[in-house]
């Protein structure tokens, strides 16, 4: 029986010219057998790419209700129609705790009430949150400064426990605690801001600011709709002069008005030597430690 030809070698000749269209050669060939037969090969799988996503500029805030968790983003102080937030630490940046001035670098039972205590020294990371609280204006942020409002320079060196360090316990002999970690959301912007070499009151830091996106860009201007919020981690950059730091978030609009958000402080910013549970496990700590059970923290080797 013959079955009919035409319709299939048609709808071959379609599908190579859509083929064609995408860029993908289609050509096949043929070989011949030992038994005289050809035997078509295959034409190549066409593999398509994913498309180029323009990032001339940044792409729109997800819509939402900012005014809705307020409370929960920390102080907030409400200028027009924004709400800027004090800046809280970041998930990914912990501050440390002070340990008592003239403590001996030997090692010490860790006090249960010190992680709340003295929790503004090196802080890693700041939180912004600015909502525009209006149900119907839309606003434009052009850009953001911190503000020194005060600075009381140090000298010395501080010694700190973080808690994410762990700790040591006598009792098993083992090290415990830590597991710290966190992490933002896609949508927030990444914010950097350099120390001077010299800090002093009323100095203004620009705050450089980018997009979570894959290469970064310029993440302002920023329009936010109505009830929209910009949110972005603020990590500071350099050395600074050892010292006590207060500041404030200054927000510029595109009309040129501003608003500030009380960051507050002070922070201790200053070199500070690091103790830590794990300090503990060198030989020299070990020997120290004769109880057979308490928590533990070390200072470095000397």
């Amino acid at each position: 029986m013959r079955y009919p030809q035409r319709s299939a070698i048609v709808l071959v000749m379609v599908v190579q010219a859509l083929l064609a269209a995408c860029g993908t050669s289609v050509a096949a060939t043929s070989t011949t057998s030992s038994t005289g037969l050809r035997t078509a090969t295959p034409a190549p799988t066409m593999t398509l790419m994913p498309p180029v996503l323009s990032t001339d500029t940044p792409q729109p805030l997800p819509p939402e209700d900012c005014t809705a968790n307020l409370a929960a983003k920390g102080p907030v102080k409400l200028t027009g129609t924004l709400a800027v937030s004090g800046v809280a630490y970041g998930v990914t940046g912990y501050p440390s705790n002070a340990l008592p001035s003239g403590i001996a670098l030997k090692p010490t039972l860790l006090p249960d009430n010190l992680s709340n205590a003295n929790a503004n020294i090196n802080p890693g990371l700041f939180f912004l949150n600015i909502c525009n609280t209006s149900a119907t204006q839309s606003v434009t942020i052009t850009q953001l400064m911190i503000q020194i409002t005060s600075f009381t320079p140090m000298v010395g060196t501080l010694d700190t426990y973080q808690s994410c360090d762990s700790y040591y316990d006598a009792g098993t002999k083992s090290i415990w605690g830590g597991m710290c970690g966190g992490g933002y959301g896609p949508n927030v912007f990444a914010g950097s801001a350099n120390w001077p070499k010299a800090l002093a009151g009323g100095m203004s830091l620009p705050v450089q600011v980018q997009t979570p996106f894959d290469p970064p860009q310029l993440a302002l201007p920023q329009t936010l709709l109505p009830k929209q919020s910009f949110q972005s981690y603020l990590d500071f950059k350099g050395t600074p002069t050892p010292g006590t730091v207060s500041m404030n978030l200054v927000v510029t609009l595109a009309n040129h008005a501003t608003a500030q958000g009380p960051i507050s402080g002070p922070y201790i910013f200053t070199p500070a030597r690091r103790w830590s549970g794990p300090n503990c496990q060198t030989p020299t700590m070990l020997e120290q430690i004769t109880a057979t059970t308490g928590l533990y923290i070390c200072p470095p080797a000397p």
